[in-house]
């Protein structure tokens, strides 16, 4: 499962730096990952210990990262949304569900390859069951000799 999970990228911390900052006031030793840290701060806020990216005109998109990014990822993927999309439209159906990670993009395209063959088994799958449904009731019901429908 870690395996997996470093395969997408979604182990990367990339909250604790943006955290100290809010908290401590602490900065990068480094000069311009202070100032990038410095630049991020406007774009993120804390609501009740929780991190949110704030947009212009939009709802705030709680950040995420390790565990719980892959959660969504397959969530929206192949769980309640049975989404089975290509990355690019997986990251836009993550952003509608308000949540944020700033390589987003590049893990959902990642995530979405690796499961392209289980979801065209899927399709299959349910392909088979659908035609042999439609070959069973394919019978004609006699439709020209009822059109009282149709005026």
């Amino acid at each position: 499962e870690n395996l997996e999970q470093s395969e997408y990228g979604c182990d990367k911390p990339w909250l604790e730096t943006i955290w100290a900052y809010f908290v401590d006031g602490t900065l990068h030793a480094d000069k311009w990952g202070a100032r990038k840290i410095k630049t991020q701060d406007v774009q993120y806020i804390t609501v009740d210990g929780e991190i949110y990216k704030w947009k212009f005109s939009e709802p705030f998109m709680m950040c995420v990262e390790g565990e719980k990014a892959r959660k969504v990822m397959e969530e929206v993927h192949s769980g309640s949304c049975r989404n089975h999309s290509g990355g690019r439209s997986l990251a836009i159906k993550i952003e509608r569900h308000s949540h944020y990670w700033p390589t987003m993009i590049g893990y959902c395209e990642k995530f979405a390859q690796k499961n392209v063959k289980s979801a065209k088994d899927m399709r299959q799958q349910s392909a088979t069951r659908e035609d042999s449904f439609v070959h069973l009731i394919s019978i004609p019901f006699c439709w020209g000799q009822n059109r009282s429908w149709q005026n």
